[in-house]
């Protein structure tokens, strides 16, 4: 299959490429890496009139660490996120995800601000985001604004972004001493999209659970909080006697979670058994 007829636009400022957004309307796309987006108008699931490049906007490209955070550029590709020594002491999450995208030929296109606009819920990075509270800076022709990331997932495929906004920058918390963070995840094959996936961030001191956040991830339309089974996390000392109610916990998070795309015993079943993967896990002291 070959994509639609489009008109191509490669600005060459985020200027340009805000007026562009602004003038075309929904009959624009924006193109960061292109691993989702050429693949949809390939198949003719997309057919934008207009395309927008963002390759040429390098301003969009790096990350920098300040005061109890780490900004990752829009454009930053994954390799790079994977590559840069940055990331690993200050986002670990973030560094444990990214090596699960894909292979590495991917990752060399993709895009961190390209997965979020795109918000796959079967994608890593957006769950890595609700489980640290990431911040997403986006723009139009009107200003700039920061969405939370609790409030930018709003169904499959679907953000809080406006139309003619775009994603510049994505702010992620760094870990302090006692943080411990994983992701799990069940997958036929390395590099495949996730069937059922957890992303974990906790303070854990003296064996002393705090902070608790767990994310699932490929089992609903957004990725999602367990509230219930962090409850049950919160506050409490690891032992083995806690698995019983955090997996009550857990099966009652996903009696609030469906999805279309798979039976939901499977959904309960692949995520309890990750619910008690993260606690063996915990148990280690929450070690790699």
């Amino acid at each position: 299959m070959k994509p639609a007829a489009f008109e191509y636009h490669r600005p060459e400022s985020i200027d340009g490429a805000l007026r562009l957004l602004d003038q075309l309307g929904d009959e624009a796309k924006v193109i960061a890496g292109g691993q989702s987006l050429v693949p949809l108008m390939n198949l003719r699931l997309a057919t934008p009139a207009h395309l927008i490049d963002l390759r040429d906007l390098d301003v969009l490209r790096g990350v920098s660490v300040g005061p109890g955070e780490l900004v990752v550029g829009a454009m930053t590709t994954y390799a790079e996120v994977e590559d840069d020594p940055l990331i690993e002491p200050s986002v670990p999450l973030l560094s444990k995800a990214v090596p699960r995208v894909g292979h590495r030929s991917i990752r060399h296109r993709g895009t961190i601000g390209g997965s979020l606009a795109h918000a796959d819920p079967a994608a890593e990075v957006p769950a890595v985001a609700l489980a640290l509270d990431a911040r997403i800076n986006a723009a139009s022709v009107d200003g700039t604004r920061t969405i939370a990331a609790s409030d930018f997932f709003l169904g499959p495929y679907m953000t809080a972004l406006k139309e003619p906004e775009l994603i510049l920058s994505v702010a992620w918390p760094t870990a302090g001493p006692e943080h411990r963070s994983g992701i799990f995840d069940v997958t036929r094959r390395p590099g495949d999209y996730a069937l059922a996936g957890l992303a974990c961030a906790v303070t854990l001191k003296a064996n002393l659970v705090s902070d608790a956040r767990l994310v699932g991830f490929a089992t609903g339309p957004t990725p999602y909080r367990l509230p219930d089974t962090e409850a049950v996390l919160e506050g409490a000392r690891v032992t083995n006697d806690m698995e019983a109610d955090a997996l009550l916990a857990a099966s009652r998070d996903m009696d609030r979670v469906r999805s279309a795309d798979k039976t939901f015993d499977y959904e309960r079943h692949a995520t309890l058994a990750l619910i008690g993967r993260v606690l063996r896990w915990l148990r280690t002291g929450g070690r790699d």
